[in-house]
């Protein structure tokens, strides 16, 4: 599972009606019917509209959700005063002004799925879904993910992937060496070894991995193997060589550590490190295009949002801006 994002700045109004007819390209990928692809294109307007009235603009991620295609995920993200009380501004037909779609209300009655991160002074963070009728996520997890390139490339070096059976899940993320199409080469290169074959533990997969990535300039790599129990994830195994940063957090948090070297070039024997999974845990993975010296504990309440949320979060505060930047977050789904 992986699906390219689409990154728009939102600095006036004008900008919108270009990133409408970018979620209609997205929509009709997903073959959602006509209302849904409205639905969507009203939840849209709605958001971008209060983001520029109220934060002076902000940000919008898109992808398809869904291998094939079954839905859109829309990102919203801005540094603005935040909502100071949300409960009241999701009722429909209230609004601080005139907007298109009847205040926010509008966004949770249109859209599949709905969540946000706010709060006087916080800024805010919006997930929407919008999935095709019948259409469910199939998997195991929740999964949030950023992977946006560079300022300037229209390839992103970085990549992420999940893949799932019955008894296990691995999830990566890679970053080719650099930035740029050669880097995206390597960091593509790595997905499709990933999911070749069974899934099977981190090291051996790192093993295939480093034999496929030695005609491309290389990459760091970080894989995370889950067992799955008979309630859920039982257990987490990580191996890693490069700067990609991982740790599961629940209580407390466990870091993992990656080796040094280039997979595809200097890679030595990788160890692997298992952690038990608990419940509620979040396991956060993400390249050095995001600051290291975070935490979840100057976040109150972010943990108990959608992973989709908590990545967009994380990658508006701690991109650093110099680099393609990944960040992927993944809970065990609620019964």
């Amino acid at each position: 599972m992986h699906t390219d994002q689409q990154m728009f700045r939102i600095a006036e109004a004008s900008q919108v009606s270009s990133v409408r007819r970018s979620l209609a390209e997205l929509t009709r990928a997903a073959v959602l019917s006509e209302i849904e692809a409205g639905n969507a294109a009203i939840a849209l307007t709605e958001v971008a509209t209060n983001m520029l009235k109220h934060a002076g603009g902000g940000e919008i991620i898109m992808r398809t959700l869904g291998e094939p295609a079954s839905g859109v995920e829309v990102l919203a993200l801005d540094e603005g005063p935040g909502i100071a009380d949300w409960d009241l501004s999701v009722r429909d037909g209230y609004s601080t002004g005139s907007s298109p779609g009847n205040g926010l209300g509008a966004m949770r009655r249109l859209s599949t799925e709905l969540d946000v991160y706010t709060g006087q002074a916080r800024g805010s963070v919006f997930r929407m879904a919008f999935r095709r009728e019948g259409a469910g996520a199939a998997s195991g997890f929740e999964i949030g993910a950023v992977c946006l390139p560079i300022a300037g490339e229209t390839e992103c070096g970085d990549i992420w992937t999940a893949r799932e059976s019955d008894t296990a899940s691995l999830f990566m993320v890679a970053d080719g060496l650099g930035h740029g199409p050669e880097a995206a080469r390597a960091a593509r290169a790595a997905v499709v070894t990933a999911h070749r074959g069974t899934i099977g533990k981190p090291a051996a997969a790192l093993d295939e991995i480093h034999g496929a990535l030695r005609s491309t300039r290389g990459a760091a790599v970080a894989l995370a193997h889950v067992e799955h129990g008979a309630g859920g994830p039982a257990r987490i195994t990580f191996a890693g060589v490069g700067n990609i940063s991982a740790g599961l957090h629940a209580d407390e948090t466990r870091q993992f550590a990656s080796h040094a070297g280039i997979v595809g070039h200097n890679m030595r024997k990788v160890s692997e490190i298992p952690q038990p999974w608990e419940e509620e845990a979040l396991l956060i993975m993400h390249s050095d295009g995001m600051a290291t010296r975070w935490s979840l504990e100057k976040y109150p309440g972010l943990r108990m949002r959608h992973p989709g949320v908590i990545a967009a979060v994380l990658y508006r505060d701690l991109a650093r801006g110099r680099d393609d930047v990944t960040v992927l977050v993944v809970r065990q789904k609620k019964e």
